[in-house]
Order: structure tokens, then C-alpha cells, then sequence
């Protein structure tokens, strides 16, 4: 009897033991398939992440910076002549004439303040309003600039509107007061700072 029983215990821990290295693998099996299945949703999800974190990357772009290409949003300056400045600002998708007269504003009394005067004379403000156009192969990488794409071959026309505002301005130390395109740069620049 004791024997049966040795031979039993054995035999039943042999059993435990396969039993354990069956669960055991079933488990990494388990796990490996799951691993897969997690790889083919991330990569089924891929396109519709990247087209969320392009919109997102557009959005999240600040209004106010300098203009990086020659579509980008965004202020540049030239210097015309000493103290006389062409401030340009443009923007994207729906901002209105105010809003982008008044990030040109910002831009020049900043300029004005950083070259030691105290007002600016604006001497002629352009606005100008147009549509830019591109076309979109699928097949090669999108344009900065653009959020839309076609979702599956093809060509796409995007089309987005665009508003610059073009300011010369002049700077001086004349009181403000002195004609209506006079402004104080510091009481312009602490109105629009909110902009920044």
C-alpha cells in the first residue's frame, strides 16, 4: 500500500506539475496573441492618431510667432529706412480683420519699444484677403500648413483662407496725441500683450 500511495503521490505531482506547465504556457501563449492584437489595433488606429495629432500639433500652433515659411502664419518686418518699418501679420482660418490688424499692431510696438522710441505713426494699413490653394497627393507627404487629406488615394484640392494685414509704420518720440495714426507703443503693446 504504501507503494500505491508513493506511486500515487508521484504520479498525482506529475500531473500538477504538467498541469501548471500547461497553464503556465497557455498563459504566454495568451499573452503573445494579445501582444499581436494590440499591434494590429495600434496599427489599424495609426492614420486616424496621426490625423488627430496634426490637427491637434495645428491647433496647439501660437497666433503670434514669426512667420517660418512662406505660407505660415504668423508676423515678419523689413526695414524700409531708419525708424520706418513694413509690419506684416498673417493668419489662417477665420480670424477676423480686427483680430489680424491687431496682431500686426502688437508686432509693431514691439518693434518700436525694442528700438528705444516711444511712438509709431502708422502710415498706410493694407488688408488683404485671399484664398490659398494647393493640391494634395496622397501619395507624398501633406503640406505643413494643411490639415485636410484624402483619406485613401487620390489627389485633393485644399483650399484655405487667408488674411494679412501690411502696416508701415514710422517711428518717433513725438507725443501721440500729435495726429490720429500717432500711438503710444507701450499703451498699445500692454492692450494686445494678451495676444502673445
Amino acid at each position: 500500500m504504501l507503494t500505491c500511495t508513493s506511486e500515487l503521490l508521484r504520479s498525482r505531482s506529475k500531473t500538477a506539475d504538467d498541469l501548471w506547465s500547461w497553464y503556465h504556457q497557455a498563459n504566454i501563449l495568451s499573452l503573445r496573441k494579445e501582444s499581436r492584437l494590440n499591434k494590429f489595433r495600434f496599427w489599424s488606429a495609426a492614420p486616424l492618431l496621426l490625423a488627430a495629432t496634426a490637427l491637434a500639433n495645428c491647433a496647439g500652433m501660437p497666433d503670434y510667432s514669426p512667420i517660418v515659411t512662406e505660407r505660415s502664419k504668423g508676423y515678419s518686418e523689413t526695414l524700409l529706412k531708419d525708424g520706418t518699418y513694413e509690419v506684416r501679420y498673417r493668419a489662417h482660418y477665420g480670424k477676423t480683420n480686427e483680430e489680424v490688424r491687431d496682431y500686426a499692431l502688437l508686432r509693431a510696438s514691439e518693434l518700436t519699444i525694442s528700438n528705444g522710441f516711444n511712438t509709431m505713426e502708422v502710415l498706410t494699413m493694407d488688408i488683404h484677403e485671399s484664398t490659398f490653394s494647393e493640391l494634395f497627393d496622397s501619395g507624398k507627404s501633406s503640406p505643413s500648413n494643411n490639415f485636410l487629406s484624402p483619406a485613401n488615394g487620390g489627389s485633393k484640392l485644399i483650399r484655405r483662407p487667408d488674411t494679412e494685414v501690411t502696416l508701415t509704420i514710422m517711428m518717433s518720440d513725438l507725443p501721440s496725441e500729435t495726429s490720429v495714426n500717432h500711438y503710444h507703443a507701450q499703451e498699445v503693446w500692454d492692450r494686445l500683450e494678451h495676444l502673445r
